[in-house]
């Protein structure tokens, strides 16, 4: 007989069977008409999606020439890149409305078909029940305060929230994709390219700054992992011109991969660097002698060097003294030398006479 937690475990693992059933259904629901599709164009180049001025000259039509777009928020890893832009228009009521407008650039299809689903799954409600085909894209659902679509390598998400915009929300998002139909499906990607040294070597608790080249396709969004975070710890937030200032933790070597995105198609590029961590305690090792200095013999310049050295000539230490070893002799230990001669005199004299 099953107990009550195996139950338990039973009925979650049926509800999570259920709702992933139920969202593919959802999904496969939202695919366009194949005769309702934006056919791909003719290239006019790569969507500039990066570029607010862009966005704003084709919103300006549909929202009013008093719109006002800046960058809300954006993440960046070495598989894809996604920007938010923030849309506000200012009423006559002081009152601000606001929309966002999301751009998700992946590496194929089926990846952004994935982010879709990511995107249905972030909801905490059952979204078949209030969601309808936008006839966008590939795939595209319409909710209550947004809409969302598939086109291609790109992931687009228009949304607000409130009453605000949602009467202009799909001449939004038809205007965004038809934009997108006429333009390369294949992104360009940028280049990178590093000012500092690559590998680098550093040591503990040195600072130090890894720098990119200053390039103007490439995006204000970058990233910067860390392979191993227990060796380098990074100190400033200076991403957005290139700049990734560090301090080393521990001896060690680990690999730091910057991720960048061009600036207009948003497609992503990375560059590992390599960087080895010495302790400050830890000299290095004398060069070890070759066989032919062991058997090198003096020149005579060296030979006369050492023949005009007195040999009284000592370095002293650092606290002033001499080592008592290397003491010069002073006069009374040259007295004593001297006594001591004639002691040995006279005692070979004694002997001499007996």
């Amino acid at each position: 007989m099953a107990s009550s937690r195996d139950s338990l475990q039973l009925s979650q693992l049926d509800f999570h069977d259920f709702y992933t059933r139920d969202l593919q259904k959802l999904f496969d629901a939202s695919a366009t008409p194949s005769q309702l599709r934006l056919p791909l164009r003719k290239s006019q180049g790569t969507a500039a999606l990066g570029d607010p001025s862009t966005l704003k000259e084709l919103l300006q039509p549909v929202l009013g020439d008093d719109i006002k777009i800046s960058l809300f928020d954006g993440t960046i890893s070495s598989t894809q890149c996604s920007v938010e832009y923030q849309v506000e228009q200012f009423t006559n009521s002081d009152r601000t409305r606001r929309m966002i407008v999301s751009f998700t650039r992946c590496l194929d299809s089926r990846a952004a078909k994935e982010s879709m689903k990511g995107q249905m799954c972030s909801y905490d409600i059952d979204i078949s029940k209030v969601a309808r085909r936008a006839n966008i894209g590939s795939h595209s659902l319409r909710m209550a305060g947004g809409v969302f679509w598939v086109r291609d390598t790109l992931f687009t998400d228009v949304y607000t929230s409130g009453d605000v915009f949602t009467d202009s929300i799909d001449n939004v998002a038809q205007t965004i994709d038809k934009y997108l139909s006429e333009h390369t499906t294949k992104p360009k990607k940028p280049q990178v390219h590093l000012l500092t040294d690559n590998p680098m070597k550093d040591k503990v608790r040195e600072r130090f700054t890894i720098k990119l080249a200053d390039q103007e396709d490439l995006h204000k969004i970058k990233g910067f992992k860390i392979e191993d975070p227990s060796l380098v710890l990074p100190t400033a937030n200076r991403d957005d011109i290139g700049e990734f200032p560090c301090t080393a933790l521990k001896a060690g070597k680990t690999k730091i991969r910057l991720e960048v995105a061009h600036a207009k198609s948003l497609a992503v590029a990375f560059q590992d660097v390599t960087i080895t961590i010495n302790d400050q305690t830890q000299l290095p090792p004398p060069p070890h002698p070759s066989e032919e200095d062991w058997n090198r013999q003096p020149d005579k310049s060296e030979m006369s060097l050492k023949q005009a050295t007195p040999k009284h000539h000592v370095t002293r230490m650092a606290t002033g003294s001499l080592p008592p070893s290397k003491k010069c002799k002073t006069d009374d230990d040259n007295n004593d030398l001297r006594r001591g001669s004639g002691r040995e005199k006279r005692l070979m004299r004694r002997k001499l006479r007996s």
